[in-house]
């Protein structure tokens, strides 16, 4: 097949450009979905449609993230039968927190760990104090590695920023993996109890 090939002075891109097609080679982030909460939902899930085995590699960026009541911990969980019923497999998952105000900090670690009947994996030791304040929500990400290997565990780690309900800032990090190999083709995003009420999860596929 013929191609023609453009010299790069014969392109000028200080114009507005719309692809409508696939586009790929650009990056390693491929958007794949966009869900952007604008009124209660209980959760936000990437279901089997997204989470397949086109990427070994999943990143979940999300800001903005409001519970609808205070004193609630953001979860994320895996599921191999996207979320039609729990997935209670091992789960190892460790956690570190920092914790300061304006004028001091004190660091704390926490910890679950063998989590043997666990649905969802706890993302922070303290509870969000967002829910109905405007400037109070929570922001970070995510990577999941390896959900749709039967082969190989499918491991995670994370980071979140997010205000707390004893009045701090709250920075937390950590990582965990399922201990047995499976197949897993959802992802999962809630709270403890309650609904999420505001925020935007965006997830990329990440070429490996």
């Amino acid at each position: 097949m013929s191609k023609t090939t453009v010299a790069s002075s014969g392109i000028d891109l200080s114009d507005s450009f719309a692809f409508t097609g696939t586009v790929t080679g650009a990056g390693r982030f491929n958007l794949l979905n966009t869900t952007t909460v604008s009124s209660d939902v209980a959760s936000v899930q990437f279901n089997n449609s997204l989470i397949t085995s086109t990427y070994s590699v999943y990143f979940c960026e999300f800001y903005g993230v409001q519970p609808a009541t205070d004193q609630v911990q953001l979860f994320m969980g895996i599921s191999t039968d996207n979320h039609a019923s729990n997935t209670t497999s091992d789960m190892i998952n460790r956690g570190f927190r920092e914790m300061g105000d304006d004028s001091s900090n004190a660091s704390a670690g926490f910890g679950d760990v063998y989590q043997t009947s666990a649905e969802e994996i706890r993302m922070a030791g303290k509870v969000f104090d967002a829910g109905g304040d405007t400037g109070r929500a929570g922001y970070g990400y995510a990577y999941l590695y390896n959900p749709t290997s039967s082969s190989r565990d499918t491991v995670w780690h994370w980071m979140l920023d997010f205000y707390a309900n004893d009045g701090n800032a709250g920075f937390v990090m950590g990582a965990g993996s399922v201990e047995s190999a499976a197949a897993h083709n959802s992802w999962r995003f809630k709270f403890s109890s309650g609904n999420i009420d505001n925020g935007t999860f965006k997830l990329y596929g990440v070429t490996t």
